[in-house]
């Protein structure tokens, strides 16, 4: 009887870690939801606005990804949107306003360079694209990531079936991943990580496409697109739209902040030399990046003179 009861017992122990264990591993699964939520607190004019988003993991998943790393990492605390346009959105992930610059031809703005950052930091982003292939064996060299990400959008032959009815796509106030075209700099062949297998190759190459650099090279640009025509093509994916009801209403009330501002200001510019909401300025692109060293990459972008600045971002779900 004691033998008997000394099995049923360990019996039952090695069932609750079975337990335990298959508990943990869903516990982990579970941990990563098919749409995530952010929150982006959004300050214009002495006013905070904290606009909440659910995000597209089953259709971009690298650009999810890589976006909820930068949110928990801070890198958008303190950014502004240093590019404002009426009729396509406003951008940021670049660069940061300083009062002491503000009469200088940045018109306020510096850029926060995304690879300096991540040396400095020393925060580990998930590898999606790499630059070398020592072995020639179609593998690419796991120290050879480049900490950019995987253009999930059409010209890397990115698609969704029946893409604006199964998410938001088209939806005003929307997230918009893109990135800055490098022109000018030569086309770089790189290695981009896959979901599926590949069916023509055996090994571990079955996990990796050739791809050219210029459409898998974003880092943290993204914007919020003022209309409902936005969707996935040739440079940007739609990953993002507003949570629901509330976040729509709050995105709403920051817009219309925005136009009273203009309106209050006159600075509507309709006319020739009327004044406008933003100014050109020249600014530095990714002096960093791969492969384009030596290139002084330089983009112009419409500041706002009123900025518009990110307070925090926060990953509520996973």
């Amino acid at each position: 009887m004691t033998q008997l009861l000394h099995k049923i017992g360990r019996a039952a122990a090695i069932l609750f870690a079975a337990l335990v264990l298959a508990g943990t591993a869903f516990m982990f699964t579970a941990c990563q939801s098919s749409q995530p939520k952010v929150t982006i607190s959004v300050s214009f004019n002495g006013k905070t606005y904290n606009l909440s988003y659910r995000l597209y993991r089953k259709f971009f998943p690298n650009t999810v990804q890589h976006f909820i790393e930068l949110v928990d990492a801070d890198f958008y605390d303190g950014l502004c949107f240093h590019d404002y346009d009426e009729a396509v959105g406003m951008f940021t992930g670049g660069y940061t306003y300083d009062d002491a610059l503000v009469d200088t031809d940045t018109l306020g703005l510096s850029e926060k360079n995304y690879f300096d950052w991540v040396e400095a930091s020393d925060v580990s982003l998930t590898q999606t694209v790499f630059g070398k292939d020592s072995d020639g064996d179609g593998v690419p060299d796991s120290d050879s990531g480049l900490n950019t990400v995987v253009g999930e959008f059409s010209q890397n032959n990115y698609s969704i079936e029946n893409n604006d009815k199964k998410y938001g796509a088209k939806k005003e106030g929307s997230l918009v991943m893109y990135y800055t075209a490098k022109k000018g700099v030569p086309n770089t062949q790189v290695f981009t990580k896959r979901e599926t297998r590949r069916t023509d190759v055996e090994g571990d190459a079955q996990w990796y496409d050739t791809r050219s650099y210029v459409y898998n090279s974003a880092t943290s640009l993204f914007y919020i697109s003022f209309n409902s025509e936005s969707s996935v093509n040739s440079e940007y994916c739609v990953f993002g739209e507003l949570y629901d009801e509330s976040a729509e209403e709050t995105y709403d009330s920051l817009i219309a902040a925005i136009d009273s501002y203009i309106s209050s200001n006159n600075l509507d510019g309709e006319n020739e030399g009327d004044p406008s909401f933003t100014e050109e300025a020249e600014l530095s692109v990714d002096d960093n990046a791969p492969y384009c060293a030596g290139y002084n990459l330089t983009e112009t972008y419409d500041v706002p003179v009123k900025p518009i600045t990110i307070n925090w971002a926060r990953v509520d779900r996973y």
